[in-house]
């Protein structure tokens, strides 16, 4: 059972998606503090489980499919709602599903060949950090400060996208390069 906890973890937050959309668009006060703490809670939770899986030599490549499929869902699935009821600009909700077919375009083939699911980094973990902010400024309508996250967040999205994009890239090359011939003397 201990093994499996991370994947559910992962699972359960990619499903908070729903209660966090129909919270959002019912809207009201009281509906966006309760929106705003399940996106919380879904923030912790992606820290949580992958640290479960680490302690408990639990990681699987289920748990690396289902980790960022839940974090995509969570962010693109509130950024829908918040622009479908007008909290949020569409750039920006452009900027992060573009980033998301990006990453998911590099990352597909890249699985292929090497049989294992990319892992994020750093610079991803980061956005995603800028992106659950900016998307509780605009949860909470908190006006003066959704205008500078938001070009905050633009500016994460494409430092990701560029670091995932080389790195993809870097590894596919590296991967498809053969050994030089050895010279033999005559």
């Amino acid at each position: 059972m201990r093994g499996h906890l991370p994947n559910a973890i992962s699972a359960i937050r990619g499903l908070l998606v729903v209660p966090v959309v129909l919270y959002i668009v019912a809207a009201g006060d009281e509906r966006s503090v309760a929106a705003s703490a399940l996106v919380a809670l879904a923030w912790m939770s992606d820290g949580l489980d992958g640290w479960l899986a680490r302690r408990w030599s639990a990681e699987s490549e289920l748990g690396r499919v289902l980790d960022p499929v839940a974090d995509k869902l969570v962010v693109l699935g509130t950024a829908a709602a918040l622009w479908a009821t007008g909290r949020m600009p569409g750039w920006l909700l452009v900027a992060i599903a573009a980033r998301d077919v990006a990453t998911l375009a590099l990352a597909v083939p890249m699985w292929r060949r090497r049989g294992r699911v990319p892992q994020s980094n750093v610079v991803g973990k980061v956005t995603l950090g800028v992106l659950m902010v900016t998307l509780g400024a605009c949860l909470l309508d908190l006006g003066p400060l959704v205008g500078p996250l938001g070009w905050i967040s633009l500016a994460a999205v494409a430092l990701s996208t560029v670091s995932y994009g080389r790195r993809f890239l870097s590894q596919m090359r590296v991967r498809n390069r053969s050994p030089a011939p050895i010279a033999q003397s005559g």
